[in-house]
């Protein structure tokens, strides 16, 4: 996982908490999207785009 991703995670943390202490619902919805957002990026994004620069790579290996 990024950095970037570990310091959102904990904001969405404190997010996730201060919605609830609060009691308001529609903090916890924009949450919940930002965590799936944040998961769909480092289970399916992050490894296609590492998967594609990979065979990149050797395609251009094969030009030379």
């Amino acid at each position: 996982m990024s950095a970037e991703h570990q310091l959102i995670k904990a904001y969405i943390e404190e997010l996730k908490q201060a919605s609830k202490k609060e009691n308001l619902p529609a903090i916890s919805i924009f949450e919940n999207e930002v965590s799936q957002h944040a998961t769909s990026e480092e289970e399916i994004f992050f490894p296609a785009s590492i998967l594609v620069g990979e065979y990149l790579k050797l395609k251009a290996g094969e030009k030379l």
